[in-house]
């Protein structure tokens, strides 16, 4: 049993699993997966070029364990759990509505890993794994207006500043970088982490903070240049009589709240329990001293992605549990459930302006090195969000849906996938 769980620096070439592993109990490529361990980074030995597997044995860096915890979770069983659960539950749409809203295609650049609308929503940013870029483009026109260099292993999330002249970006180098949009310049890099930077995030409103998701969930003061505060990561704790450096839970998915109060994210149960891959929760924070203020229990499986309804009394949530859920804030209860048990992985979930309808992203995977789908529909789904019911199916990417994003003003969805283009969708007549 692997007892340290550290970030060397000659493992930072390979693709971390460090913020992924405690997240697919449950599912993953397959059963009896083998797991490796470089530089104290765990990764998947299938996504390992075997030149770099030899490099690491050179270096004694590596060792490799059976995870038999790691399996898929068929998607006709991904509920069986939740039955008797208590929420309402909403069957899905066995057949949608033939709605066809206008689609264009922009930054044809290969693959695209992450997408991020300006706060006047003018622009969309966006980097593409194929050329190693940040990309530019005019919302309204499709047209490119710049790019900036960014030879990154992997980008898994960038976000727009409030004052539109920042980007920041999470990768695989587990820090932040903080990008300067006048000069296309790397202004500085905060946060040095313990895993890869897998969500970003800026308060809707004016403010100097910036909140990330690696080992833990960190929210970052960028005028003073310190952390605000930090839940979950690495610490020395105890694990029956072995003293453990390591994660005593996993996080994932993160929202600021509307308001700017509260940083919301997903955490795994207690890694010291056999079952914690199935008892993933809610939770918020409370700023600026992120004192938690409540926790929400009930998924099964890693929670892929969260949204705030616009008036903050609501949030959507999806996981590999194959639900899309929906919970009342002020109450704290779930409200209903929509079982997706012949779509992919849901991958994303947003509120539309206007907060009547969500959208739903859908992917063979629920991130680099999470779990698997082998087969389920990978479109884009509409819900209302006050009844569960389908309102719109729309096809996509081949391979699924990598981000998905709504403009500010409501008007225009974003898509991209590890496959093909960037499709902007115009959401008008879905919106009303």
């Amino acid at each position: 049993m692997v007892r340290a769980l550290g970030s060397h620096p000659r493992g930072r070439g390979f693709e971390s699993l460090n913020a992924h592993l405690g997240k697919v109990a449950g599912s993953s490529p397959g059963s009896g997966a083998r797991v490796v361990l470089i530089g104290g980074n765990l990764v998947m030995a299938r996504h390992i070029p075997l030149l770099g597997l030899a490099f690491a044995m050179m270096l004694d860096l590596l060792t490799v364990q059976d995870s038999g915890c790691l399996r898929e979770t068929p998607p006709s069983q991904a509920h069986d759990e939740d039955k008797d659960a208590g929420a309402k539950i909403v069957p899905d749409a066995q057949t949608w509505p033939a709605v066809n809203p206008a689609r264009r295609t922009i930054g044809n650049h290969g693959s695209v890993t992450a997408l991020s609308f300006s706060r006047d929503g003018t622009t969309l940013a966006s980097w593409h794994a194929k050329t190693k870029a940040l990309y530019f483009h005019d919302v309204s026109t499709g047209k490119e207006k710049t790019s900036i260099p960014y030879p990154a292993v992997f980008v898994h999330a960038i976000s727009y500043a409030p004052n539109g002249q920042l980007l920041a970006t999470g990768d695989t180098s587990f820090s932040v970088q903080i990008w300067d949009l006048k000069s296309g310049k790397l202004l500085k890099t905060v946060g040095q982490d313990q895993g890869s930077i897998t969500s970003i995030q800026f308060p809707s409103g004016e403010g100097g903070n910036v909140a990330w998701i690696a080992a833990g969930v960190v929210c970052w003061d960028l005028a003073a240049d310190k952390e605000l505060f930090r839940g979950g990561g690495y610490r020395m704790h105890k694990e029956g009589e072995d003293q453990v450096y390591g994660p005593t839970e996993w996080y994932s998915a993160l929202a600021f709240s509307p308001d700017g109060k509260w940083v919301v994210s997903s955490r795994s149960g207690p890694l010291a329990k056999k079952d914690w891959g199935s008892r993933w929760s809610i939770c918020a924070w409370q700023l600026p001293k992120g004192e938690e203020v409540f926790t929400l229990p009930g998924h099964k499986g890693k929670v892929t992605d969260l949204s705030f309804s616009p008036d903050g009394k609501r949030l959507a949530t999806v996981g590999e549990d194959r639900t899309l859920r929906f919970w009342d804030l002020e109450k704290r209860a779930e409200l209903f459930r929509v079982p997706l048990s012949d779509a992919g992985i849901p991958k994303h979930v947003v509120f539309l302006p206007g907060g009547k309808r969500v959208a739903v992203g859908m992917s063979s995977q629920s991130d680099p090195m999470g779990s698997w789908s082998r087969s389920g529909d990978l479109a884009i789904r509409i819900y209302d969000a006050e009844s569960g019911v389908g309102i719109a199916r729309l096809p996509a990417h081949e391979g699924g849906v990598e981000r998905l994003m709504v403009s500010p003003d409501g008007k225009t969805l974003a898509s991209c996938g590890m496959r093909g283009p960037i499709f902007l969708w115009d959401m008008t007549s879905l919106t009303k």
